[in-house]
């Protein structure tokens, strides 16, 4: 339906529920055959070589297997607790380990965009759906105690509460092998980072996407375990580096901030920040979630400006550049000027089919 609409030929993104996206897609697996099984698990057992064997569930059912997803979250109930796999902690770098997250109800015009809102020892987030409004607060427990970041977050809300706030407990960062043994962790159990850029979704599908790449045609699968585990661990560092970037380079003057700003970054992070001070140059790989434009929005919006430029740019007469300067803006009046309201799309293409599916 999205390319019978007016967002076709532009760049968007969904605001979704996501427990009730959980459901449909559990529900589209057990459609295509998939065998759901509900227990608790008990313990695990591993065979001579250290592989696991099989789960033990509280009801006396046993699971078997050749290989073993972890989705069991921080817990890491596979990867952690039966095979042993340490958390490398990026906690160094990203201060907050703490958030409170509240559902209230929605707002009389839902906006178009999620909002993240500094604050003095971390962040809000505000993301409105249909039905309701996400909202929560993450904070370093090192500068608020929880008494005081719950306070902070109910002062703020703009509408009234439906569910009570809920306090949640994490440590940025990666685990030091995704994949060991037949067991892969997908989730957090593979590691978390900081929400500041809600990647946690996209990291379960790229995490997916890998894995399915490097699928074991037979039980040794140590090299394409140490492929996956390359690869998972420059994607995860390249986000870390995004992240960190919205804390290193900011104009606050609260201690949380300022402790913030006066960190050791990572190398990685030093030498792409410098590279642009001196030469307005963005070293982007293909494969990167953020975009040279993400990296722009956050260097110069928090004030820094390059030295130089690129010399192709004095290619570029004045006149040529009022061109296409003009065009951009032309381009950009045509689109805004046909687009409905926010409102007005949900309700001609979201609400009405939405809800007779019963998905909202």
């Amino acid at each position: 339906q999205i390319g019978k609409t007016p967002l076709a030929g532009l760049t968007y993104a969904y605001h979704f529920d996501a427990g009730k996206y959980a459901k449909l897609l559990q529900e589209f697996a057990i459609a295509q055959g998939v065998e759901y099984l509900s227990g608790t698990m008990e313990s695990v057992k591993l065979d001579d070589n250290g592989l696991i064997k099989t789960l033990e569930l509280s009801d006396e059912q046993t699971i078997k297997g050749d290989f073993f997803i972890d989705c069991s979250g921080s817990s890491a109930r596979l990867i952690e607790q039966a095979l042993g796999v340490k958390y490398q902690s990026y906690q160094h770098w990203l201060f907050c380990d703490r958030a409170i997250a509240v559902q209230t109800k929605p707002l009389k015009n839902t906006p178009p965009f999620t909002r993240s809102i500094a604050k003095d020892a971390g962040w809000q987030w505000q993301i409105p759906l249909q039905n309701r409004v996400g909202n929560g607060l993450v904070y370093s427990s090192q500068f608020m105690s929880a008494e005081q970041a719950e306070q902070q977050l109910l002062n703020s809300l703009e509408t009234e509460t439906i569910t009570a706030p809920k306090h949640i407990k994490f440590t940025p960062g990666r685990r030091e092998q995704q994949w060991f043994k037949n067991c892969l962790s997908i989730g957090l159990s593979s590691g978390f980072l900081e929400p500041l850029e809600s990647t946690s979704l996209h990291l379960i599908q790229t995490s997916i996407a890998r894995f399915i790449k490097l699928f074991p045609a037979h039980p040794d699968c140590e090299l394409s375990a140490h492929a996956y585990n390359l690869q998972a661990k420059n994607e995860f560092e390249k986000i870390r580096d995004f992240i960190i970037l919205h804390y290193a380079v900011n104009q606050k003057q609260s201690p949380f901030w300022q402790r913030c700003g006066a960190m050791t970054l990572p190398d990685s992070l030093q030498q792409r920040i410098a590279l642009f001070k001196r030469t307005g140059t963005l070293s982007i790989q293909a494969d990167e979630l953020f975009s040279e434009v993400a990296w722009l929005q956050v260097l110069i919006g928090q004030g820094i400006r390059p030295q130089s430029y690129h010399p192709l740019a004095r290619a570029i007469s004045d006149s040529e550049l009022d061109e296409f300067l003009s065009n951009i803006a032309t381009i950009q009046q045509q689109y805004v000027t046909h687009l409905p309201t926010h409102e007005q799309y949900l309700q001609r293409f979201c609400r009405c089919s939405e809800l007779a599916k019963g998905h909202l």
